[in-house]
């Protein structure tokens, strides 16, 4: 489980069973400070056992894009020191596909070699994004979830 101290000033998390996570990003124009914030709390998962699976959802639906060059300067440094992390399932959730902007986005994390199995999907797909995530794990997949938003 996420240590949160205090509520979230950029994110909406929900901490399911079966280790999934999913990551709300609020509307706001402070796209850096809420990719910080994601990542304080990305932090606080790779310092889990590595032997729990993760499922990541995160939802761009409401944030203005994250200036790439700096989400991986941030990124680079916290996945290097815990190598030994928990692999994950993760879905990135977003409204449409920006064509080359995604293709950079998959490239920058594929340059972080975090060895997570890491999916994109676009528009209102939450259903094919937990069909992802609990395709390993069907009978930890959380019926009801497709009915929240």
């Amino acid at each position: 489980m996420l240590t949160i101290k205090s509520p979230p000033k950029y994110l909406d998390i929900v901490q399911h069973p079966n280790h999934f996570y999913e990551f709300i990003f609020k509307p706001s124009s402070a796209s850096r400070l809420a990719f910080d914030e994601w990542l304080f709390y990305m932090e606080q998962l790779y310092q889990m056992p590595p032997s729990i699976p993760l499922k990541l959802l995160t939802n761009t639906h409401f944030i203005q894009t994250i200036p790439l060059a700096y989400a991986f300067r941030k990124a680079q440094p916290v996945i290097k020191r815990y190598p030994h992390r928990p692999k994950a399932r993760g879905v990135f959730l977003a409204p449409v596909s920006q064509g080359v902007m995604d293709k950079m986005l998959q490239s920058f994390i594929q340059l972080l070699r975090t060895g997570d199995d890491i999916h994109y999907f676009y528009g209102d797909n939450r259903e094919q994004s937990l069909d992802f995530l609990f395709a390993k794990e069907p009978e930890n997949r959380p019926e009801r979830l497709s009915n929240m938003s």
